[in-house]
């Protein structure tokens, strides 16, 4: 299950442009308001969780590295908001 988490990317400082359609964009900016996270943030953990579990990449659906990140996150405590 996906989770929105507060405090993860840190070193993410490389720019770059991502056309997004107007239903997307405006779903996503809700969701990291919701959250109390930033717009950049939000869509790097949703490429994260997307390509953890890719399927046909010579990982399981649900790769191992994404239940690792899942089980350290919870372990620390960072307050992490489900999203169904």
């Amino acid at each position: 299950m996906f989770q929105v988490v507060r405090r993860e990317f840190s070193g993410a400082n490389l720019p770059r442009t991502i056309r997004f359609t107007d239903t997307l964009y405006d779903e996503l900016k809700e969701v990291s308001a919701e959250n109390g996270i930033s717009f950049n943030l939000l869509v790097l953990q949703c490429c994260r969780y997307a390509l953890d579990r890719q399927v046909g990449q010579g990982e399981p659906a649900h790769g191992e590295r994404a239940e690792k990140e899942e089980a350290r996150a919870s372990a620390c405590g960072r307050g992490a908001v489900p999203r169904k």
